[in-house]
Parts: C-alpha cells; sequence; structure tokens
C-alpha cells in the first residue's frame, strides 16, 4: 500500500496546504454565498415594505375571518403528513421501514432547520440525519429524500408547463414557454446524470478537495439505491400523484389566506400564481425564499388585478404560516426523543370517548373507568383528549395512563390523525365509552366520532385488536347514514355491554342479531373517599360545604336554552326563561332545603348559570363550584355533602347518585329519564317545559320531599347498578382484553 508523508493527504498526491487553501477558499465563498443571499432577502422585504400602503395593509389584517384562517393553518400541515407518507412509500420501496408517525416529527424539524438557520443546513440534510440509524441505511435514505425532492419537482415543472395552455399567461409572459422549455431540459438532463454512474467520472478532477470527495462517495452509494426504483415503477408513480397533490393543497392554502382577508381569488389566478410563485422560489438568491416569494406573490397577483395591498398581505399572512410550522417544528426538535422499541410491560389499552377535561360528569366517568381497569390488573391506559393538559390536572394523579392530545395543532382532527395512529398500532384493546353511538352532527368530525370510528375499527379488526362498546349508551339516531354507521360498527365489537335497557332496544331495532348484555354505567363506580388537600384548604368553599347547614345543588346546562321538539321556546326568550328558573327557586321555601350551590361542571355551561344567579341576586347566599378548580373526585366528593341535587346532565345526576345523594332530573334530552327508571325513581323527573311558570316552585319542592324520601331507594338501587357495572370489567377479563391480577 502507498505510504502517505505528512505533507500529503489521502484524497490524492496534491501537498497538504494547497487542498487546506482550496477548501479555506470554498468556505469563505460559501460565507461570501450567503450574505449576498441575506442581502437579497432583506432588500426585497425592505423595499416590499416601504412601498406598501401601511393603513390599508392594518385594516385587511383587523378584519381576519378566523374560520378561513383555521383552515389556512391546518391544510398545509396536511400537506407535511401527505409529505410524509410519500416519504415512507419510497423508503419502503428499498425496503426501509419507518413509522409514519417519526416521519411526521422529522418533516416538522427539517421544516426549522430549512426557515430558520443559513440555507448551508438544508431541512433535507436534518431529515437524512435525523432518519439515518446506522451506516447501511443512509444511502437508502438519502436515496427516498432526494427521489422525494425530485418527483415534486417533477410535478412542478407539470403545472408550470400546463400554465402554457392559459393564454392570458403567455400574452402577459413571453418569456414563460422559454423558460418551460428550459426547464425540461434542464430536468431531462438532471434524469440521466442521476442514473448514468459514468457521468460521475466528469467531476474527478475535484476530488482533491475533501468535501467533493466526501459527496461523490455519499452520490455514488445513494445512486446504486435509486437504481433500485426503475424496477419499482409503482411506488414512484404513486408518490408523483401524491406530489400533485402536495401542489393542489398549496393552491387551496393561497386560496384560504385569501379568503381569511376577505380577498376571492378566483381558480384560474390561483392555478397560474402558485406554480409561478414556487417555480421562482427554486432561484437560490434568498435565505428560506424570505422576500422572493413575498416579492413574487405581489408581483403575481398584482398582474391579475389585485392590488399591492391585497397581494402582499396574503404574502405576509403565508409567511406568517410558514413561521409558525417552523416554530412547531423546533419544539418537535426540542423535545423528540427516540422511544424505546422493546415492548411493554404492560398492556396498552385504548380509552376512547369525549374526554376533553370540560366536563365533570365525563371526569368522573374517567377516573373511574382507570379505578376498576386497572384493579382488574396491570395494563397501561391511553386516553385521546382535545385538551390533554386540562384533563391531566383534572384527573390528579394517576400512574400508568398517558394522555394523548389529539387536537389540530397534534396533527389531529379528534380520532383521525397520527396521535390515534400511533396509539392503535401498540395497543392491546380498544374500548369505546361514554355514549359514542349517536348521529347528531354527523358529518362534523370536530362533534360526532362515527365517521373516525369506522376508519378504526376497520384497522383494529385488521390487526386483531379487540374492540369493545363498554358500559356506554346508543342514540339519538334520526338519520338512515347514522343509523348503517352504527349498524356497521356493532358488527365489528368483540364484545357490547350497555348501560341501560332503552339502549339495548334500540340497538336491537338497529342492528339485530348483534349480541348485547346491559350491566350499567362505569360513573356509578366512581370514588367520593376523601378530598383533597386543595379542595380542604378552599377556605369559603369548604366553610359552606362543613358548617352543617343543608345545601341544595344545582347543575343547569345550556341545553335548557335550546329548543327541543318545539316546547318552551316558542313562548319564551332566554332571557325570559332565565328569568323564570330564577323565580322557581325563589318560589322555595326560604331556607327549607338550604343554600344553593350551583356546580357548573362543563364550559358551555358557565354563562347560564352565572344568569340565573345575577336575576337571583343573592350573591352572599350562592356557591359556584367550578369543575375546572377541583379534581373529579373532590366534585363527587363535595356533592356527597348535598341534601339534594338537581341536575341536568347525566354523568353529574349518576356522580351525585353514587355519593348517596338524593336527585331530581330535570329532562332536556333523552338521556335523563331512562337514568331515573333505572334507578327506580321515575317520579323524579321533571320536564324541561315544568322548571319555570306558576307553581313550578311548589312543583319542585315536593319534588325534593320526594326524593329525601326516597334516599333508601336510591341507595339500594345504586348498590345494584355498581354490581352491575362490574359484570363489565369482569367480561372484559374473562375475554383476556384486559390482564386479570395474578392471584
Amino acid at each position: 500500500m502507498h505510504g502517505y508523508g505528512p505533507s500529503e493527504k489521502i484524497f490524492g498526491n496534491a501537498p497538504l496546504h494547497s487542498i487546506q487553501f482550496a477548501e479555506n477558499m470554498s468556505s469563505a465563498k460559501s460565507k461570501a454565498v450567503l450574505v449576498i443571499r441575506l442581502a437579497v432577502s432583506l432588500g426585497l422585504i425592505g423595499f416590499l415594505f416601504l412601498e406598501v400602503d401601511w393603513a390599508g395593509l392594518i385594516s385587511r389584517f383587523q378584519s381576519v375571518d378566523l374560520y378561513w384562517l383555521g383552515l389556512m393553518l391546518i391544510i398545509p400541515h396536511l400537506n407535511i403528513l401527505l409529505s410524509a407518507w410519500k416519504w415512507q412509500r419510497l423508503l419502503k420501496a428499498l425496503n426501509i421501514s419507518a413509522d409514519l408517525g417519526r416521519l411526521v416529527a422529522v418533516y416538522f424539524i427539517g421544516t426549522f432547520f430549512s426557515n430558520f438557520l443559513p440555507s448551508m443546513i438544508g431541512g433535507d440534510i436534518v431529515r437524512v440525519l435525523q432518519l439515518s440509524r446506522n451506516r447501511s441505511e443512509t444511502s437508502g435514505v438519502v436515496a427516498a429524500t432526494f427521489a422525494e425532492r425530485f418527483l415534486g419537482l417533477a410535478a412542478l415543472v407539470t403545472f408550470v408547463s400546463l400554465i402554457l395552455l392559459h393564454g392570458r399567461v403567455t400574452a402577459i409572459f413571453p418569456v414563460i414557454p422559454r423558460l418551460v422549455a428550459m426547464a425540461v431540459v434542464i430536468y431531462a438532463l438532471s434524469l440521466v446524470l442521476v442514473f448514468q454512474e459514468k457521468y460521475l467520472v466528469l467531476l474527478k478532477p475535484f476530488r482533491r478537495l475533501r468535501t467533493v470527495d466526501n459527496l461523490l462517495s455519499w452520490v455514488s452509494s445513494a445512486q446504486r439505491k435509486l437504481f433500485e426504483y426503475k424496477k419499482k415503477k409503482g411506488p414512484v408513480i404513486g408518490a408523483y400523484c401524491m406530489s400533485i397533490g402536495f401542489y393542489l393543497l398549496s393552491m387551496c392554502t393561497v386560496y384560504t389566506a385569501g379568503r381569511s382577508l376577505g380577498i376571492h381569488l378566483d381558480a384560474a389566478t390561483v392555478l397560474v400564481v402558485v406554480p409561478l410563485v414556487l417555480f421562482v422560489g427554486l432561484l437560490p438568491i434568498s435565505i428560506g425564499g424570505l422576500g422572493l416569494n413575498e416579492g413574487s406573490y405581489v408581483f403575481f397577483l398584482t398582474l391579475f388585478g389585485l392590488s399591492s395591498v391585497e397581494a402582499f398581505s396574503i404574502a405576509l399572512l403565508l409567511r406568517a404560516r410558514i413561521l409558525f410550522t417552523g416554530i412547531l417544528g423546533g419544539l418537535i426538535f426540542l423535545l423528540h426523543k427516540e422511544r424505546a422499541t422493546s415492548p411493554a410491560a404492560r398492556p396498552n389499552i385504548l380509552l376512547l370517548g369525549d374526554y376533553s377535561g370540560n366536563n365533570a360528569g365525563h371526569n368522573a366517568l374517567l377516573s373511574a373507568l382507570i379505578d376498576e381497569l386497572q384493579s382488574a390488573g396491570p395494563c397501561r391506559l391511553l386516553v385521546p383528549s382535545i385538551k390533554p393538559g386540562l384533563l391531566r390536572r383534572l384527573l390528579g394523579p394517576k400512574e400508568n395512563v398517558e394522555v394523548i392530545g389529539i387536537a389540530p395543532w397534534h396533527m389531529s382532527l379528534k380520532f383521525l390523525g397520527l396521535p390515534i395512529w400511533r396509539a392503535l398500532k401498540k395497543t392491546h384493546c380498544i374500548l369505546l365509552t361514554d355514549n359514542l353511538f349517536y348521529d347528531t352532527g354527523l358529518l362534523n368530525l370536530f362533534k360526532n366520532n362515527l365517521l373516525a370510528l369506522l376508519v378504526i375499527t376497520a384497522y383494529a379488526r385488521g390487526h386483531a385488536k379487540p374492540l369493545v362498546y363498554y358500559n356506554s349508551a346508543v342514540g339519538p339516531v334520526q338519520t338512515a347514514l347514522g343509523r348503517w354507521c352504527i349498524r356497521r360498527l356493532a358488527e365489528r365489537m368483540n364484545l357490547i355491554t350497555l348501560r341501560d335497557e332503552q339502549s339495548k332496544a334500540f340497538l336491537d331495532q338497529i342492528a339485530p342479531g348483534v349480541k348485547s348484555i346491559v350491566t350499567a354505567d362505569s360513573a356509578f363506580r366512581v370514588s367520593v373517599d376523601g378530598l383533597t388537600e386543595k379542595t380542604l384548604n378552599h377556605r369559603s368553599l369548604w366553610h359552606r360545604f362543613s358548617s352543617g347547614s343543608p345545601l341544595l345543588g344545582v347543575n343547569l346546562s345550556h341545553h335548557l336554552l335550546q329548543p327541543i321538539h318545539g316546547g318552551v321556546e316558542k313562548a319564551l326568550s332566554k332571557s325570559e326563561y332565565i328569568k323564570g328558573v330564577a323565580e322557581t327557586f325563589r318560589g322555595l321555601s326560604s331556607g327549607e332545603f338550604g343554600d344553593l350551590v350551583f356546580f357548573v361542571t362543563h364550559d358551555k355551561d358557565r354563562a347560564v348559570t352565572k344568569a340565573v344567579a345575577r336575576e337571583l341576586g343573592t350573591a352572599d347566599q350562592i356557591t359556584i363550584v367550578n369543575y375546572e378548580e377541583f379534581l373529579a373526585r373532590d366534585i363527587a366528593g363535595l356533592a356527597s355533602r348535598l341534601s339534594c341535587f338537581i341536575g341536568t346532565r347525566y354523568h353529574e345526576l349518576v356522580m351525585c347518585a353514587a355519593s348517596g345523594v338524593p336527585l331530581i332530573g330535570i329532562n332536556c334530552g333523552e338521556k335523563i329519564a331512562p337514568l331515573l327508571n333505572s334507578l327506580e325513581l321515575p317520579h323524579l323527573v321533571m320536564d324541561r317545559d315544568d322548571f319555570v311558570g306558576i307553581d313550578a316552585g311548589d312543583r319542585l319542592a315536593r319534588l325534593i320531599d320526594s326524593a329525601i324520601s326516597a334516599r333508601d331507594v336510591l341507595k339500594s338501587n345504586v348498590r345494584r347498578m355498581r354490581e352491575e357495572a362490574a359484570k363489565g370489567v369482569g367480561l372484559l377479563m374473562e375475554r383476556g382484553y384486559v390482564p386479570a391480577k395474578a392471584s
């Protein structure tokens, strides 16, 4: 082997000092290019700011439409999801496995580096470094990343070529056909260079530079991986189609940016301008396209009839969106950690339900579910929530419980998104809880989960993961599509346990032949033992509850003010109904049943509760317990000290029943009457229309007396309901869906 002296390098026989000089020159050149690009970006953006009408610009941003703004923020993140999926398919074609959630996180990180660091540290390089796990896979990752970008460029060239069909464009820009032809030629030559290894010899004279030599070694290795795509045309064609989808979504982003500012862009303008701006953005003369993209939008959009203020406001809003996504990428970069791939010691159980933390009754239900499942055996519970921080705080310390964020900024539309998909992959069993089988707002993914559940359950069935509809209800169902969805979901369940006979009758009607078992709601098993120190230290509140004086608890739902089958709304306005409710409470004999305590157990109930309290005008005698201030078990513990409870929400009534508190249900929906029927107390239901009007106070007083007299009946039936609810977890253990404690 040839030996090299101290003055020579292993990359050739050139003297060390000459190569160092060349590398220093290259470094100096890179710094000079960076300074030039920075100057171009600052110059362009500065020029635009100097020329703009500031008054008009500020006026545009003061009247932003939040609906369209929200869409504008969501669509680009769908684009990231699509790009990550495209990248995953290209990696899979090279036999490189990668979790989609991880690829999305890496894509966000790459976006951060592309936008906030000098361009010499490209986002693609960061993506390759983040994803490469060992040296043997690095070349494949490079090849897949290059192919992804190259196919994206092909899709962009396709769109720019189609612009030639727009006669107005070629009339305004006669140079465009030449530019497109040049782009096509460059693209074709690039294909030849990429897939012909012999052309790399043209760079051989530059191999004395260490960076060039290392680059050629990487390119040669990645090129061999790229050759594999010649035999796998399916993933390549699919990735190209996804790139077309990427640019269509990008056009939608620009359109929604305009609509959010009150600017209506026609389809032709968007289809022409967006590809041109992105095409111009390929020029390496600025940092992250700053200034260049904004200038391009102003230039092209004004030619299509927009004012400079309108065009620049759209460009600025799009830049703000890019910065927002980049910041998200930076946060992910700081928080992102590789997780161990070894199987967990405890099996994961996914609990699906409306657990936002905004409903004290749902929090009590979830707390009871956690306690009963973990008392059955060792398991780890995964709980999706649109407000994970609030839910964690209101649940209190819970071991082996992971709250998963499913808000749009978590890349999720409630149950549809990356967080649920990742949870599904690692879960052992899926429990559908908290009455998910109803069709109100069926097509609204933010309000109804049936369509999302069809996707989730299809995946679960395909991967042999048990599905259980657990201790829940069915209904209301008012549409044919809703009935079909529920029937399909019921047929996919491995086990169905329902909380009341009405739900069973309803399900038997919708899905005949599907077996279900009536148990009871798990919230009957909520713990009411003890209060936390925070509650005991809440002096004004604890003084009221520990004084020994009788207290009358009241929970007023906002549903009281909504029209139900042509009810009281036809006769009374909302303000009149609120006054009527206040008069009903005034109609109770003063002090006979104790001071009023209002329980605000849902975010939407706060307004109606405060309105009634103001009408009563006795703030010194009224206490308001806000669900946001106390843990679920504290709410139940405080409720247990009431002399009677008047409620309008199902799980709040269950929580009080579990505490042994006499209760009255105000029927403003379809859930309250079945609950009181199951407790053998059907006479303790008061219709919403009867809650106001002449003698409403007297009627309520008689019901309170009846409820107090029926305390023993209530307690007896609650014990029965606890036992029935326990059958549900017993069935789970019997079938092996949840682990049983070792004997």
